[in-house]
């Protein structure tokens, strides 16, 4: 295991925050997946997820178990983990410009839009490129270029949030369904494995606007479970 750290800019003068992320497995090895949780920070149930995962992905890496590479994020935002005020965590908006943390991503369309059909690390590397030549101008803005350009780097990207009530679900691109459905049907909760069976997928087609034009929708996978 590898642990890279990153340092971001604190609001105040004087101030940062540092982002962790575990990297495991080796480089062209097979594919790469990226994992992240508590983007939005007062869903906790995530981080503790990944750090539990990490320690399983640590055992299985010193066993050479681990084929391709995995890079996994615990704790995703940690300027939204200080958010406490009068014993209130609030991490699902920046308090300094009360966006919220899963939004406003840099629109990289234009470049998106080049040829699918070239080199998968070209179009990566041009993408990541794009990123880069972006300003930063804003403690919430360099959370979110860290981030993205993780996530651009690899070849599956899981972005894990909870709610305090809510069916399990996934969420995935309509060009995605065989890949998202079949990964519903790998889904386990608990140490008794609890059958999953996938009841209904709804195509939802959610249009969004996206530099000045209309754009694709997703794909809303609903499983339900029993003992």
């Amino acid at each position: 295991m590898h642990i890279q750290k990153h340092t971001l800019p604190g609001v105040m003068p004087g101030t940062q925050h540092v982002l962790n992320s575990y990297h495991f497995g080796k480089e062209g090895s097979g594919p790469h997946v990226y994992l992240q949780a508590g983007l939005h920070a007062d869903e906790l149930p995530g981080i503790v997820l990944l750090h539990r995962l990490c320690r399983r992905l640590e055992a299985l890496e010193s066993e050479g178990h681990i084929r391709g590479q995995l890079t996994v994020v615990p704790m995703a935002n940690p300027q939204g983990m200080t958010q406490y005020l009068q014993g209130q965590h609030s991490g699902r908006f920046d308090g300094i410009s009360s966006e919220n943390f899963n939004r406003y991503y840099p629109d990289l369309s234009a470049v998106a839009e080049l040829d699918t059909a070239a080199d998968s690390a070209k179009v990566r590397q041009a993408l990541r490129q794009a990123l880069a030549a972006l300003p930063v101008i804003s403690t919430v803005e360099a959370l979110r270029h860290t981030l993205f350009d993780m996530a651009l780097q690899a070849d599956i990207v899981l972005d894990i949030h909870c709610d305090s009530e809510a069916v399990l679900h996934l969420y995935g691109n309509n060009r995605h369904l065989k890949a998202v459905s079949e990964l519903a049907g790998f889904c386990r909760q608990g140490r008794r494995c609890y059958a999953m069976k996938l009841v209904a997928c709804h195509l939802m087609m959610r249009w969004y606007r996206i530099g000045g034009a209309w754009r694709v929708g997703s794909v809303f996978i609903w499983i339900f479970h029993w003992r």
